[in-house]
């Protein structure tokens, strides 16, 4: 695998031929998440969980898997069961991960209610399974923001406007918009694109990126 695990809400980098385009749904607000797109082979789910407690761990399972060492799994659950190894507080720890449908593409939604815990799946199953790894709204606090001089290509584009998408959703991260609903946004971009003086960037997703981000500030 050629896939690069470094988190960033740009998302890991992949050889050309490897980048895709995702769409990301929402999941309860309070878990942290990560999306795993177009993973390979998985590791089997004891890797998984001995990963993040250690060889012999004591877990609760569940998910899709034909069998121990299955590799092709799309949905799993691993819970830390309380034992003489294990202190109170870390019984109970569960990771789920399951399948989000995009066109035929998978994207698997790592989430946890523990952050790091989320985070060291993710992680995990990137270096093992190759594909790129992002963070998702809930945690996405955690990394750089992404912003519009930075796109360059088509799967920049699509990652810059998903996390538009996500400060939208959130009313906390969309203190500077000032067209929030679709008929002002879309007078303000025909608007600035009528006003515009320059000429435009020769990189046309670059142009679009620009003209999207004008949209929302522009009165």
């Amino acid at each position: 695998m050629h896939a690069i695990c470094r988190l960033a809400e740009s998302a890991v980098w992949l050889k050309p031929t490897q980048l895709r385009t995702f769409r990301v749904i929402a999941y309860k607000s309070y878990m942290a998440r990560f999306l795993l797109t177009a993973p390979g082979p998985r590791p089997s789910y004891i890797r998984v969980a001995e990963h993040l407690w250690g060889a012999d761990c004591d877990i609760d399972s569940d998910g899709n898997s034909q069998h121990p060492d299955a590799t092709d799994w799309t949905e799993l659950t691993v819970i830390l069961r309380m034992s003489v190894q294990r202190p109170d507080n870390d019984a109970g720890q569960r990771v789920d991960i399951d399948p989000v449908e995009d066109n035929g593409l998978l994207v698997l939604a790592i989430r946890s209610d523990n952050d790091g815990l989320a985070r060291r799946a993710a992680e995990f199953l990137c270096r093992e399974a190759g594909g790129e790894l992002i963070a998702d709204i809930a945690v996405r606090g955690h990394f750089p923001r992404m912003e519009h001089d930075q796109v360059h290509d088509q799967a920049s584009f699509a990652r810059y406007v998903e996390r538009l998408r996500a400060e939208l959703e959130a009313p906390d991260a969309r203190a500077g918009w000032e067209n929030i609903d679709l008929p002002s946004f879309l007078e303000a971009m025909s608007a600035w694109a009528a006003s515009w003086p320059n000429a435009p960037d020769p990189n046309p997703w670059r142009h679009a990126a620009d003209v999207v981000t004008a949209a929302i500030v522009y009165e």
